[in-house]
């Protein structure tokens, strides 16, 4: 897999905001440049990004959009394993999500638990659906 993970740009908010259709209001050259918006490629395609929001102790994830055409071929777990790496390596307590209805499934499938008022891991504890030989080089930073 050539999937390449790297910082978003402001000028990639276009771009990233038709994938978020409803929420594309939000996605913003200055929410890009305000939290660690990161896209995910192949090659020059686009194939998603995701949104986290430092809370301090508590992140929220709040986009995970994949391209429809990328959709069911991992590259939601693999951006999803990417986010809570992240998070891990800031020592968050709690990472909350903020998924659309369609996407709760994915969620609770990758080991996220329901909680009053949303969707919630603990990333200290939360195993990874990625094979072991995937390790952190494999993402861009």
């Amino acid at each position: 897999m050539s999937l390449i993970i790297r910082r978003a740009h402001p000028d990639d908010a276009v771009r990233l905001a038709s994938l978020a259709r409803a929420h594309a209001v939000s996605v913003t050259p200055e929410y890009v440049a305000a939290h660690p918006v990161f896209t995910a490629t192949e090659g020059t395609r686009l194939v998603g990004f995701y949104a986290l929001e430092d809370e301090g102790e508590r992140w929220t994830l709040r986009h995970l959009w994949v391209a429809p055409e990328w959709t069911g071929r991992g590259r939601g777990r693999w951006m999803f394993t990417d986010a809570v790496r992240r998070v891990r390596r800031e020592h968050a307590a709690a990472l909350r999500l903020v998924p659309e209805p369609e996407a709760e499934a994915f969620f609770l499938k990758m080991g996220v638990a329901a909680v009053e008022g949303g969707l919630e891991l603990d990333p200290a504890t939360w195993e990874e659906p990625l094979p072991d030989s995937v390790s952190d080089a494999a993402f861009a930073e």
